[in-house]
């Protein structure tokens, strides 16, 4: 039978959600390429970036202001494209293709990064299942809307859990928040 979203959230209540097991020798060589680029340890910032569904996009422009503002203050920002545009380029910033286009190495950068932000998507899951990593995932809920998934009906739905509040194994330093991806409230989100 099928079990509600729902129950399998007082499920996970009572067990410990299980962390990925990331090989050694991937997180070695990525924290050696890292070092080599003085990238270590990145801020990751996720970007999706589909053709399909384009209002949960990543806004871009706004991911870059942020990306400048973290940088102003000694952050080091590697963004992971949408698989599509991994192999593109962001003007004066680095990307990091193999993590667009594989989960070890997506998992691996997640795992050694100093924090993980991204908006609501299934690539930004996987830092969001870590467990132990910083992260900020930005997701606008509507009272109403085309996109259920994105209503407040819809998110508690498929989720499990009210708007405005976060997963039972989310850390203080893990937050879901409940707004577009806007410069200003990344930023205070950061802080």
């Amino acid at each position: 039978f099928l079990l509600h979203s729902a129950s399998i959230l007082l499920i996970l209540l009572y067990i410990q959600l299980p962390k990925f097991h990331i090989p050694e020798v991937a997180t070695d060589g990525l924290v050696n390429a890292l070092d080599e680029l003085q990238l270590n340890p990145p801020v990751t910032i996720t970007l999706r970036e589909c053709d399909h569904h384009m209002h949960r996009n990543s806004n871009l422009p706004e991911w870059i202001k942020l990306a400048e503002w973290l940088r102003e203050r000694g952050e080091k920002i590697l963004f992971v494209r949408d698989t599509a545009k991994a192999r593109e380029g962001i003007p004066g910033f680095a990307v990091c293709p193999p993590a667009s286009l594989d989960l070890v190495a997506r998992t691996a950068l997640y795992s050694v990064a100093k924090a993980n932000l991204g908006v609501a998507n299934g690539p930004m899951m996987l830092a969001v299942l870590m467990n132990d990593k910083p992260w900020l995932m930005f997701n606008e809920l509507q009272e109403t809307g085309l996109y259920y998934p994105n209503t407040f009906k819809g998110w508690k739905h498929f989720t499990g859990v009210e708007p405005g509040e976060q997963w039972p194994w989310c850390q203080p330093n893990q937050r879901i928040i409940m707004t577009a991806d806007k410069f200003e409230t990344m930023r205070d989100a950061w802080v």
